[in-house]
């Protein structure tokens, strides 16, 4: 895999976690309109309900999976590092937000510790 091939895998990831995460937050504006009740029974309104409840739920995995295989690859792509530290990261402890003092910003960063 050629370094611009390997960069265009991570942009579509990227584009593809975008479009997942647009129509997500569609359904989900969809169900707390609601709405979509008029002329159905209660029966068939908890249904629509419980399904479009179940999608949300389908497309939150799929949204974290996406994510995640993103974060990885973006992390392989500008972070040269061991493959222990990336099976290790974990939030707050060795993979934290801090603040960036020259433009009042934020970025991420990996501590390493003495023991890693």
């Amino acid at each position: 895999l050629e370094w611009e091939e390997y960069l265009d895998v991570v942009q579509l990831l990227k584009s593809d976690l975008s479009l997942k995460i647009e129509s997500y937050n569609k359904l989900l504006l969809e169900m707390e309109e609601g709405g979509e009740g008029e002329g159905k029974t209660k029966k068939q309104q908890q249904t629509a309900s419980r399904a479009k409840a179940k999608s949300l739920q389908v497309q939150r995995k799929d949204i974290a999976t996406i994510f995640q295989q993103y974060l990885i690859l973006s992390f392989f792509a500008c972070v040269p590092d061991r493959q222990r530290t990336f099976r290790e990261l974990e939030l707050g402890r060795n993979f934290m937000r801090v603040d960036d003092d020259d433009d009042g910003g934020s970025m991420w960063v990996i501590k390493h510790s003495a023991e890693d």
